[in-house]
């Protein structure tokens, strides 16, 4: 049996962390015994002890994201945090990789990766890196490259092509396309009952959704382009957004300003996630092509519950929706389409239910839990087996 550690850094709970926990939870059934790194989130934890996996190693240390907007005292401030966090983490790791005999790193997000990247050369084993979003600035781009001349990855696997095409030429290792997968029974239409609907009194009104996190990039500025256009004449629907970020009293401040705060809801952090797609009539994505957007969780969980989509094309959402059929596609930035679009599935019901039963069937031809987790475990026994590094770093040392 492969002894793989897994590191997910995990500040709150969305589509990212979903897909590890999927990862976590699954990996045993096919061999792989799974040492779950997490943390500085507690939630995650909560989440995997749900399932049953109750010996993960939590670190409230665990390198974090800089979310909030940028001041250059608190950044700083976040740099040298994340680097004595990153001391702290190899050095415990090290201990524990050695007593437990791991075979594999496998790390997440570029914090996952500053740890595994010389945690796997000090140990001498192999190390696959996990990426679920593009590079979208020259500097990280460039940070990226120096990291790789030193501890490159014996193996990148990305959820998307669009993923794959931004981060291989930086990382410069050999490069898998793994999609994430849904759990068709979690996201299963005719198990699920619309809570949030219902707590919220909204039986009578159109609900439009956004599961995503309060952040730049994700194209909040054209969600207020929309709701102004549609509330200007319907006076009928109300916008949620389930997420949690740092940038969220921003965003809400924004809202406000714009005297639109009375038709959007930042609902937060929503744990039973499927009861929200289920409580929604539509699900958009708003997301710009600058943002680090790879292949988002949340549509796939949308049409998982044949709720109809709409998103802007750009990166891996084009590789989830063909247009008119699973779902509608707008332009980057296009407020007036997607404000249409709604109001055409809005005034067919029909539609509305086709498109969404279109949705569910595309998840379960290519983006099933099954399909996705053997996928990934082709890679791992690939690396593990063309790369004997780990099991001779074991046998020098006991």
């Amino acid at each position: 049996m492969i002894r793989m550690m897994y590191i997910m850094p995990a500040e709150g709970f969305g589509g990212a962390e979903r897909q590890g926990v999927l990862h976590i939870k699954n990996l045993p059934n096919y061999g792989i015994n799974v040492i779950p790194v997490v943390g500085p989130g507690r939630i995650i934890i909560n989440v995997l002890e749900e399932y049953g996996v109750t010996d993960s190693l939590y670190f409230s240390q665990m390198p974090r994201e800089y979310n909030i907007p940028f001041k250059i005292y608190p950044f700083v401030n976040y740099i040298l945090n994340t680097v004595n966090s990153w001391h702290y983490m190899c050095k415990n790791l090290k201990k524990f990789a050695i007593k437990k005999r791991v075979d594999l790193i496998f790390a997440n997000r570029v914090a996952g990766w500053l740890i595994a990247g010389p945690l796997s050369k000090k140990l001498n084993i192999p190390c696959i890196w996990r990426g679920g979003s593009r590079s979208n600035s020259a500097v990280k781009s460039l940070a990226l490259r120096i990291l790789c001349k030193f501890y490159a990855p014996d193996a990148f696997i990305s959820n998307c092509k669009a993923v794959e095409k931004s981060l291989i030429p930086l990382v410069n290792s050999p490069g898998f396309i793994v999609y994430n997968g849904v759990d068709l029974d979690k996201f299963n239409p005719d198990k699920v009952r619309p809570r949030i609907r219902s707590e919220m009194n909204l039986n009578h009104t159109n609900i439009v959704g956004i599961a995503a996190r309060p952040a730049p990039g994700k194209g909040l500025d054209l969600l207020a382009e929309i709701v102004k256009k549609l509330t200007f004449r319907n006076s009928d629907i109300k916008f949620l957004i389930a997420g949690d970020y740092g940038w969220k009293a921003h965003y809400q401040n924004y809202f406000r300003s714009l005297d639109l705060d009375g038709r959007v809801s930042f609902l937060g952090y929503i744990q039973d996630i499927e009861t929200f797609y289920k409580s929604c009539d539509v699900v958009i994505l708003t997301s710009h092509e600058r943002s680090i957007e790879g292949l988002p969780n949340s549509l796939l969980e949308a049409m998982a519950m044949e709720c109809p989509v709409i998103a802007t094309n750009v990166s891996g959402i084009k590789e989830i929706i063909k247009h008119g059929e699973n779902g509608f596609l707008v332009p980057d930035g296009d407020s007036f389409r997607l404000a249409k679009y709604l109001n055409i599935l809005f005034s067919n019901d029909n539609l509305r239910r086709e498109m969404g039963k279109m949705g569910r069937k595309t998840i379960i031809e290519r983006f099933s839990k099954n399909e996705s987790m053997e996928k990934l475990v082709k890679v791992i026994n690939k690396v593990v087996h063309s790369t004997q590094k780990g099991r001779s770093r074991t046998n020098e040392i006991f």
